[in-house]
């Protein structure tokens, strides 16, 4: 398989609302380095043309640059779409489009549930034995209080980043930020998109 078809695969696996990748190596191709973040205690700082925003359904709060973000709220959860977007690679019309933003929703099981069934090359790599040990994809995470993970991964220039934390009653928050790399050349740098991730993520609070 080619680089071109290899980049529309992988575009077409996780452009979806819900979409989600089993498949690919650990840390394959991707430049967003896990981290931990715990965001401050103190009252959220909105900055300059940012909006916070406020879902109670799922459970979360944060901020968000309304003004180059779109907001959409769907029955599947609420995404956070930029200006900046990219045809996916290859002509087919319905192939849709890969996105600079973020995408939050929850899912059906604990943490550790949700990598097995959606990520499964990486939760095998992350639980030999079934007990846990950091990769280059996978790494435990703390954030608005909550034990989770996050999962890193891209093909081809297409890269996500994807926060899990266990929202309570057998179900998991999951964060799914998609980014441009350098090497589809996207109008805004990748370390910028994720610049703003990161904001976001700060920002980030759970009921």
């Amino acid at each position: 398989m080619n680089a071109r078809l290899l980049g529309l695969a992988f575009a077409l696996l996780l452009v979806g609302a819900c979409g989600h990748s089993n498949q690919g190596q650990a840390g394959g191709g991707s430049s967003i380095p896990p981290r931990t973040v715990t965001p401050s205690a103190e009252p959220l700082v909105v900055p300059p043309g940012w909006t916070p925003y406020a879902n109670a359904k799922l459970g979360f709060t944060l901020a968000y640059p309304s003004d180059t973000f779109r907001l959409d709220e769907t029955p599947s959860g609420v995404t956070f779409t930029s200006s900046l977007s990219r045809d996916g690679l290859g002509e087919d019309p319905k192939a849709g489009k890969w996105v600079y933003g973020l995408h939050v929703s929850v899912h059906a099981g604990a943490p550790t549930a949700v990598l097995q069934k959606d990520y499964g090359s990486f939760y095998e790599s992350a639980f030999p034995g079934g007990k846990f040990q950091e990769t280059e994809s996978i790494a435990a995470l703390e954030l608005a209080g909550r034990h989770g993970y996050q999962l890193v991964m891209g093909v081809e220039g297409y890269n996500s980043r994807v926060v899990l934390l266990p929202k309570g009653a057998g179900s998991t928050l999951v964060l799914d930020f998609r980014s441009i790399g350098g090497v589809m050349s996207p109008s805004t740098p990748e370390d910028q998109q994720t610049a703003v991730f990161d904001q976001m993520i700060a920002s980030f609070k759970m009921d």
